[in-house]
């Protein structure tokens, strides 16, 4: 069984292999209030720049098996590019596919389904080239290009 400190040891070794340090301040009581929520702010930006990533990483590893269906492009938007996803929500992709491929309704279920497994999550793929224009514009403000 380990002790306190060791506990403490191990917990702020794993903290720091997460990215984070620790930081001790005193600041005025009147400002405490603002600073906690700058703090809280930052740990939730921190939070959402490693989801994306874990998840950009995961579907980089993926890449291979995605390039076979014909897709040169994918990128994450909605919620997962913001770094906003719910435990059971949708991973949103939009991809973009080789000029001249074409994907059956089966096969887009069957690589959704495999994505989904993959991904541990739900995911949905919308082909990049059937959004309308303004909608492929807006799409592209967010999205989080994977490759």
């Amino acid at each position: 069984m380990l002790s306190g400190s060791e506990r403490a040891a191990r917990y702020e070794s794993r903290r720091r292999a997460d990215g984070y340090r620790k930081v001790h301040l005193w600041v005025p009581a009147a400002r405490a209030g603002e600073i906690a929520g700058i703090a809280a702010r930052l740990r939730r930006d921190h939070e959402a720049a490693r989801q994306r990533r874990s998840l950009r990483d995961r579907l980089r590893r993926l890449e291979p098996i995605l390039r076979d269906y014909g897709i040169v492009h994918l990128a994450l938007t909605g919620a997962a590019a913001r770094g906003e996803l719910k435990p059971r929500e949708s991973t949103d992709l939009v991809a973009d596919f080789t000029p001249g491929c074409f994907l059956y309704a089966s096969e887009r279920e069957t690589l959704e389904r495999d994505l989904s497994a993959r991904l541990g999550r739900p995911a949905t793929l919308t082909d990049g080239m059937l959004l309308s224009p303004p909608e492929r514009r807006r799409l592209a403000a967010g999205q989080v290009r994977v490759f």
